[in-house]
């Protein structure tokens, strides 16, 4: 599978594709694979996300993304979480949740224990 990016643009569009970073950190593009002879269309650096490919209890692809903003559903297993980011943990080599209070940091196993609510950057009122 080829990686997959997303990034918002300074219209406020998300563009999906491959992304480039360039030495200069203020900026970015996005080569969307859905627009012909690929042009890159540049981005909001900070906005990047990669698609952590998780799937629910029954085997669907859910559309969720590094920086996306999820809750822990209450479960037997679970008693419910505050919102947590969806994060790369290079540690680990796998996507975690990190509690925006602080109270936990885990690993995203199961796409069913979860509810996304947003995203950090068009929802910035989830992470205060």
């Amino acid at each position: 599978m080829i990686p997959e990016f997303r990034g918002l643009t300074n219209n406020g569009q998300w563009v999906y594709g491959s992304v480039l970073f360039t030495k200069n950190p203020d900026r970015a593009a996005i080569f969307p694979w859905d627009r012909p002879g690929m042009i890159p269309m540049d981005i909001i650096p900070e906005t990047v996300g990669q698609y952590i490919g998780v799937k629910d209890k029954n085997g669907k692809d859910l559309d969720w993304w590094g920086g996306d903003i999820v809750v822990g559903v209450k479960t037997r297993v679970t008693k419910g979480y505050s919102p947590g980011e969806i994060y790369y943990n290079e540690t680990r080599g796998a996507w975690w949740v990190f509690a925006l209070d602080e109270s936990y940091n885990q690993p995203l196993e199961f796409g069913s224990w979860w509810n996304k609510v947003g995203n950090k950057w068009e929802n910035p009122e989830l992470i205060k």
